[in-house]
């Protein structure tokens, strides 16, 4: 049964998409997420990312035929629905987020407007935010990075947090 299972989730950059997109579908199934530089919204992805075609292409379409998004509807409306920030009110896992304050792949200002809509929707979260890019691979961003996922699922994963 799920419900006895200790899973959390941890993902960085698309790994970070993917982790807030798992808990927001499957809101009972994880006890704690830890996201490295999510991309949480990928309408305003495109126009602030140094790889703007990623949400493009994620979401299937050419980036080469797509030119603005105020030309498309389609093309917005499919970003959007594709966005973890979608199903941020479902959300029930206590959600780290872990930032990079030079990180122009993945802008700040994403996981900041996640942080603010878990917060709206009463969902524990908390942001860790480093001097460093998006890697978040400086030793102190790294270690400081990996020892709060561990203290963050320890906590929510231990016996006395149910």
């Amino acid at each position: 049964m799920w419900s006895n299972r200790k899973l959390v989730l941890f993902g960085g950059s698309h790994g970070g998409f993917l982790v807030t997109q798992l808990s927001g579908q499957y809101p009972n199934t994880f006890k704690a997420v830890s996201a490295r530089n999510p991309n949480i919204d990928l309408p305003s992805l495109f126009i602030t990312s140094d790889i703007p075609y990623w949400g493009i292409t994620e979401c299937g379409f050419n980036y080469s035929e797509v030119d603005s998004l105020s030309n498309s509807k389609d093309v917005l409306m499919k970003l959007a629905d594709c966005s973890p920030c979608k199903n941020v009110h479902k959300v029930q896992a206590p959600t780290l987020l872990l930032l990079g304050e030079k990180d122009l792949r993945v802008p700040p200002s994403q996981g900041l407007a996640y942080y603010h809509l878990l917060k709206k929707h009463g969902v524990t979260a908390r942001v860790l935010m480093y001097d460093d890019c998006h890697s978040l691979s400086t030793v102190a961003a790294e270690m400081d990075s990996s020892i709060n996922s561990v203290l963050w699922f320890k906590k929510y994963t231990d016996d006395d947090s149910e």
